[in-house]
């Protein structure tokens, strides 16, 4: 049975609807990306760690390069779990040591359940954009 010139109309019509909530999360998504790395650059730029790469694993040197230690271990020894979760999401090495021998999981003592999943167990992949998104 051919179809009428209204289904072919309405089928079109319901095709760009859905293509243009499809651009809208993806734009969305976009957006939540670019929010997420000024935070990321602005918690290393008021830390003092390089910057200029956006390197996450980058290790901030004391005065003579003594000790080291790195935006993750940051993050949680001050229980920013927020920062913690956008760095696992931009690469951060949850196994990285400081100079201590310490890695992030030695700094958390009650980590709450939504950072433990993104952490996952030493070894595990790291963050998702699913993750990011509920942020």
């Amino acid at each position: 049975m051919p179809c009428t010139m209204e289904q072919v109309a309405r089928s079109k019509a319901t095709r760009a609807a859905k293509q243009e909530r499809t651009e809208q999360k993806l734009r969305a998504q976009q957006s939540n990306v670019q929010k997420a790395k000024i935070q990321v650059k602005e918690f290393l730029q008021s830390h003092k760690f390089p910057f200029r790469s956006f390197d996450v694993n980058a290790a901030k040197r004391s005065t003579f390069g003594l000790c080291c230690t790195y935006p993750l271990h940051l993050a949680a020894k001050e229980r920013d779990w927020h920062m913690v979760r956008l760095l696992l999401y931009f690469g951060a090495n949850p196994l990285q040591r400081d100079s201590h021998g310490q890695t992030v999981f030695d700094y958390m003592e009650k980590v709450p359940e939504q950072i433990r999943e993104t952490l996952g167990r030493p070894g595990s992949p790291q963050g998702s954009e699913k993750n990011l998104i509920a942020l």
